[in-house]
């Protein structure tokens, strides 16, 4: 956390640094990425959230969800086992804001420490180690076919769409909204078709002509949103901005630059699918 801190507090002095040139007549080209973070020290400010607090809704979060979700954090509020908990060790919940940028902060080798950690304490402690396991015995038949492609291009469109909105925020123009509602409700349209013909032996022409046609509007759909994205970019090279403005642009517009991406990688798969008349039969089951 002292870290996380750290760089936050270097994104400030150099907004800091920012405001200063501004107001002066002359003013100089700041190299705030060239900081020397480690010369920064913090200093006493608002009381920090416990180290313990983010480990436990880390693993909160890989259970309930996102600390944002509404379900989650209902579910968060209401538990009484976790307020009993919480005021027994003295301290409350925290708001979800300051939550989603603590565990955010938690690096993936952090994680992997902690799952290490929990591996060592199962089997020192002798707890199930799965080297004996129990399979259902019973035989069955079927297959999966036409993954969800569908809901993975529906769901990265309006993803894409609605950051696409909220540009605004820092200072870019937002997407041009003109056709973007109708493209998300043609998608949501064919994908749920989609899920209400798939299984049906009689109605697998039309699963299969609602694949393409929406793979196809998925492609249409790439190059408009590149068109778009391009423009903000551009947008953002011209813009004056903080250091700390320009920081979550840049991360914002990096976020849709691989969904677009991801977009491309989906339909890829789906098409090779259909070419390939994709199944994949379920593996029979001999008895135990």
């Amino acid at each position: 956390m002292n870290a996380h801190g750290l760089q936050k507090k270097l994104l400030r002095e150099a907004d800091r640094a920012s405001w200063k040139a501004r107001r002066l007549i002359w003013q100089p080209q700041i190299e705030w990425r060239q900081v020397d973070a480690a010369k920064m020290e913090l200093e006493v400010g608002r009381p920090r959230l416990e180290a313990y607090l983010v480990y436990l809704f880390l693993m909160l979060r890989g259970r309930l969800g996102g600390c944002k979700d509404q379900d989650a954090r209902l579910l968060q509020e209401e538990s009484i086992t976790l307020h009993w908990w919480l005021e027994n060790l003295g301290l409350s919940l925290p708001a979800a804001s300051t939550l989603s940028e603590n565990l955010n902060a938690v690096s993936n080798p952090t994680r992997d420490f902690i799952h290490q950690a929990q591996l060592r304490y199962i089997l020192d402690e002798g707890l199930d180690d799965f080297r004996s396991l129990y399979l259902d015995s019973t035989a069955t038949q079927a297959n999966t076919e036409r993954p969800t492609e569908s809901g993975l291009i529906t769901k990265l469109v309006e993803r894409i769409c609605r950051r696409g909105s909220k540009l605004d925020r820092f200072g870019l123009p937002n997407f041009d909204p003109s056709g973007l509602e109708e493209l998300q409700q043609e998608l949501r349209s064919m994908h749920r078709e989609i899920g209400f013909s798939s299984g049906k032996p009689k109605k697998q022409g039309k699963v299969k002509k609602l694949y393409y046609q929406l793979l196809r509007r998925g492609g249409r759909a790439c190059k408009r949103l590149e068109r778009e994205l391009a423009r903000a970019q551009t947008a953002l090279g011209h813009q004056d901005l903080l250091p700390s403005e320009r920081l979550a642009g840049e991360e914002v517009l990096a976020l849709m630059a691989a969904d677009i991406q991801a977009i491309g990688q989906v339909r890829g798969a789906g098409s090779g699918g259909f070419s390939q008349e994709r199944k994949c039969p379920a593996p029979k089951r001999s008895s135990a």
